[in-house]
């Protein structure tokens, strides 16, 4: 969807030089326009405002490009940075377009309703579809005919299972272009989940005529046809699909379905072997035990085989049971009584009463959207059972209940700040923090919202605290965060700037907590933070994130090893005896370095002298007077 919507990248060496030479020329043409503003130089002003809009223009065509490069490197937060400053830099050249007069709103909505679908397929690409719905919705209220925006809100919405919604999504983006291709294919999805056997597979066939190479829209159709018992046509689709992707789990075991019903049980196991061998877990998946549910209501051999002995799928075996050459008359599936011919019941089943009979098939998720299983917040902490007491007491009890701590006059935390020496786990237990909660997590670096040109620090630090509001309840976290907010006592005179950027901060984070906003700032530098910051209302809450306890240790010991060969009779908490008031850092240096030594030796495997050895070849990079100073910091007066 991402690659239809922007075109498809143009192959160059650099994309990233491609875009950024235009832009960065956008940016000074931007600050000169400002500068000649601000000295009354008009005709200056003129001037570099017209290569502003020279380089606007050059810039935007090439956005789709980078954003496109970026993903293809799994550079995904990198490129919603991206969209994020571009958008701002545009928004700095639409005012300087009112301030000369300039009538941009033919250009201004289609150009931001096309950086928000970029955006919102960002984020769905992410596994996020919540937030992509909120750009795409953006997107439409600029652009209501932005067929892109409505198939990524359809596809987004799939993914939150909300199919019904979905297929009315798809319904209006083929409103707007009858001939979009992935809406047909979503309007298809939406319809398979709903038990629209027949609609999702004039859908998918519409896409196929539309183009037919969207082999993806081959494979969807061959699960409807074989659903309806149309074997033949359902092998023909598996064919052209294997032709293109021969490593998709999920066709071969179609592949070795359909063959069960042309009686060819030896090629069938073969196909059902290498799904198996491609994916362990396909015969789980929702869409296979639904299509195995269909099996049911026709035998085997039902089918008839037309495709050549040779055929793309697999060759057939000489020892493969003679296919059938009855063709099955396909039989309504009866879960509910309804009567059919088979039962003695009317020749005639009423649409309605066939929707019934079938049953919904469950939205195949892609992997970025599986749900995921794995322990989360506090259960992933292994020990460390003061700091999670202390988390829990000052943080999560007030956030979850605030109504029994305003009865008391007791304050709700507006902002955190959690200190200790590197390499300790602070952005792990933050983040682990907000799981616990249940809010959404933004991580800002100082060196991500920093802004060449006037005001636009300042301007940024606003939109990410917009943008936990729009996404609220968050928590907002500021990692390195006397990189932000320095004493200003120590800033130059050349850094007179800083102040008003230091005063943005400050009046934001004293709204936060109205908007169910929480603020967490992270620094291995307490000392060097503006103490302004830490005055009661604001960041008045000191967490200390001390080096890793006894259990945490034996616990970084077990995840560094794990999937590793080692030794059964590993002695952790030795380990962990022999580590303390080492970093967490530390520690997955030591088990690196004991695989690394385990390989130079030729061992078969990381045993206990191994580690031992590697333990008594580290230091660790923190000395009890460091960790001295971060403990006095904590009684020290705000």
């Amino acid at each position: 969807m991402f690659e239809r919507f922007t075109g498809g990248r143009k192959k160059s060496n650099n994309p990233f030089d491609e875009f950024n030479g235009p832009y960065s020329q956008l940016i000074q043409a931007i600050e000169n326009t400002q500068y000649y503003i601000n000295k009354g130089n008009s005709s200056a002003a003129v001037s570099a405002f017209q290569k502003a809009a020279d380089k606007y223009t050059e810039s935007g065509e090439l956005v789709a490009g980078l954003i496109d490069y970026q993903i293809e490197n799994e550079q995904h937060q990198v490129a919603y940075d991206s969209l994020q400053n571009i958008q701002q830099t545009y928004g700095v050249f639409y005012d300087l377009a009112e301030y000369f007069s300039v009538d941009l709103r033919d250009i201004k909505k289609p150009t931001s309703a096309y950086l928000e679908t970029l955006k919102g397929l960002l984020l769905a690409e992410m596994g996020k579809p919540r937030v992509a719905i909120k750009a795409f919705d953006t997107a439409l209220a600029l652009d209501g005919g932005c067929t892109a925006a409505w198939v990524g809100k359809g596809q987004a919405l799939l993914a939150l299972d909300d199919c019904q919604e979905a297929l009315q999504v798809f319904e209006a983006a083929l409103s707007t272009d009858w001939h979009a291709v992935d809406a047909w294919v979503g309007k298809g999805d939406a319809l398979l989940y709903l038990g629209g056997m027949e609609e999702a597979l004039e859908a998918y066939s519409t896409a196929l005529e539309l183009n037919e190479l969207d082999v993806g829209a081959n494979l969807k159709r061959a699960l409807c046809l074989y659903a309806l018992g149309q074997f033949q046509e359902a092998q023909n689709d598996i064919d052209s699909y294997l032709e293109v992707d021969e490593e998709n789990a999920l066709a071969w075991y179609v592949q070795s379905l359909i063959l069960d019903k042309f009686g060819q049980n030896h090629t069938s196991r073969i196909a059902r072997n290498k799904a198996i061998a491609i994916d362990a877990t396909i015969v789980a998946d929702p869409m296979i035990e639904f299509l195995v549910h269909c099996s049911e209501i026709f035998p085997p051999g039902c089918g008839q085989m037309t495709a050549s002995p040779d055929n793309n799928a697999i060759p057939d075996s000489p020892s493969a049971a003679a296919p059938s050459t009855e063709t099955a008359t396909p039989r309504v599936f009866n879960p509910d009584g309804v009567r059919t011919p088979e039962n003695g019941g009317s020749k005639e089943i009423t649409p309605q009463a066939e929707r019934r009979t079938r049953k919904p098939i469950p939205y195949k998720r892609s992997s970025k959207e599986q749900i995921d299983e794995e322990p989360r917040g506090f259960a992933c902490v292994a020990g460390m059972e003061d700091l999670k007491d202390e988390l829990t007491k000052s943080v999560i009890q007030p956030l979850r209940n605030p109504e029994k701590y305003k009865k008391f006059k007791v304050s709700i935390p507006n902002g955190i700040l959690f200190f200790g020496p590197p390499g300790c786990g602070k952005t792990f237990i933050v983040r682990k923090l907000a799981e616990e909660i249940g809010y959404h997590f933004i991580e800002v670096h100082h060196s991500s919202i920093g802004s060449s040109y006037q005001h636009g620090t300042v301007q940024n630090i606003a939109a990410k605290f917009q943008e936990a509001i729009n996404h609220a309840p968050t928590i907002i976290f500021f990692d390195e965060i006397e990189g932000m907010v320095p004493k200003r006592e120590n800033l130059s005179s050349s850094e007179s700037h800083r102040q008003e950027e230091i005063n943005e901060f400050l009046t934001q984070l004293n709204n936060a907590s109205k908007h169910n906003v929480l603020v967490v700032g992270a620094t291995n530098q307490p000392d060097l933070i503006d103490s302004a910051i830490m005055r009661s209302g604001r960041m008045d809450r000191r967490i200390y994130i001390p080096p890793p306890d006894h259990e945490a240790r034996k616990a970084l010991f077990k995840i560094g090893l794990t999937n590793r060969p080692h030794a059964d009779d590993i002695d952790f908490n030795k380990l962990a005896e022999l580590t303390e008031n080492y970093a967490s850092s530390d520690i997955s240096l030591i088990v690196e370095e004991a695989a690394r030594s385990a390989v130079d030796l030729d061992a078969d495997e990381i045993d206990m002298e191994i580690l031992l050895w590697r333990i008594n070849e580290s230091n660790s990079s923190l000395v009890k007077s460091q960790i001295a100073i971060y403990e006095r910091f904590k009684h020290l007066e705000r």
